[in-house]
């Protein structure tokens, strides 16, 4: 119902208006009544006998009259509601506007990226992929609520965690707390039993393939993109455009591997701009590589492909795959469910199942929805 009370001050405005106009319309109703009766009169003085010229002048003139004078009273009913309309969305657009001028200080406060930097980082070069989480609870800010709240997870190396749960459950900010984005509460997460904190960001970000839910293409060409990591040779560029099934329609381009795009890719759709920043976290050749929901924008069949294309690239690294689809998850050694950021269940997909939960409604929802398309 909160959705609804920025309509109560208009509606109090404008409540006589509608009042009259529910009764104008009640009105051209009625009188739309009248000429069928009009015709059934005609029809019997004819059949009668009792027709003349002038009777006939008569019908004819209050037939047309009251045909118009509806014609004319739902015309003036649409252009008022339409004015109506257009007053309402005036008020609300109005009424958005001064609750984002509102709003937006403190939101974009809340969650702004500080900056992070290295203090007296231990020197290390490279990470076998063993990751731990003790107890990480984490707020933007310390007068706000927790975003994650006493998570726990043990992934050793050559392991694969998948993570699931609803919008804003804290699947997204996880990631990008492993990857230092935000500052990191002391003692909370470890790679190879150093903290995360102690670990220099160049060393952490080289070893971790982290492929967001917002693709991000730069204008460059497809080649250019994959390879914006470093010098890779041509062989590599492939390699990895295979693995993530982007090859094919990079080939097809006129100019292929060649092509520019624009900042954003604009000549690409969703789930190309998706597999090209996947190519581009795998060709880096990771240790431990996450996968923020970057599968969204893919059809089923596409996505299975780049599932089994990753199996035997995945063997020996360690892997986050964060998901909304159980498809995207289900062979993972361990899932997480997400609520509310805590981990509200474990297990593999056969235990979650078992368990009935939050995970197991999830399954049996997008499998009639998948069945239900394949109907179709």
């Amino acid at each position: 119902m909160k959705s609804f009370k920025p309509l109560v001050p208009f509606l109090k405005r404008h409540l006589g208006s509608y009042v009259l106009g529910v009764l104008f319309l009640m009105l051209v109703d009625a009188i739309q009544l009248i000429p069928p009766h009009l015709l059934g009169k005609a029809t019997d003085d004819l059949k009668n006998g009792l027709m003349t010229p002038k009777l006939l002048g008569l019908y004819a003139a209050a037939i047309i009259g009251l045909a118009l004078a509806v014609a004319c009273g739902r015309f003036l009913w649409r252009m008022n509601l339409i004015g109506a309309s257009r007053k309402l969305e005036m008020d609300l657009r109005n009424h958005l506007f001064n609750k984002l001028l509102e709003l937006s200080p403190g939101y974009y406060d809340n969650k702004e990226i500080p900056e992070i930097q290295d203090e007296d980082p231990i020197k290390i070069n490279s990470l076998e992929g063993h990751i731990t989480i003790k107890n990480l609870t984490f707020r933007y800010k310390k007068e706000l609520k927790p975003v994650l709240s006493d998570i726990n997870i043990d992934l050793k190396p050559g392991q694969t965690l998948g993570v699931t749960g609803r919008t804003g459950s804290g699947k997204t900010t996880l990631a990008r707390l492993l990857l230092r984005q935000y500052p990191v509460p002391t003692n909370s997460i470890f790679f190879d039993g150093i903290g995360i904190n102690d670990i220099p960001l160049k060393t952490l970000r080289e070893n971790i393939g982290f492929v967001p839910q917002d693709s991000f293409l730069f204008s460059d060409t497809l080649s250019g993109n994959i390879g914006f990591a470093g010098n890779f040779p041509d062989e590599e560029i492939i390699k990895a455009a295979k693995l993530s099934a982007i090859d094919k329609e990079i080939r097809d381009f006129p100019k292929g591997y060649s092509t520019i795009v624009g900042e954003r890719g604009v000549t690409l759709s969703g789930g190309q701009k998706q597999r090209i920043s996947i190519a581009r976290a795998l060709i880096k050749n990771p240790r431990i590589l996450i996968l923020d929901d970057c599968l969204s924008a893919v059809d089923a069949s596409t996505e299975e492909k780049i599932l089994m294309n990753l199996k035997s690239y995945l063997s020996g690294r360690t892997s986050i795959i964060i998901s909304h689809r159980i498809s995207a998850i289900k062979d993972c050694d361990e899932i997480i469910v997400l609520e509310q950021g805590k981990i509200f269940e474990r297990g593999n997909h056969e235990q979650l199942l078992e368990k009935g939960g939050i995970y197991a409604q999830m399954y049996r929802h997008q499998l009639l929805e998948e069945n239900l398309l394949k109907e179709a």
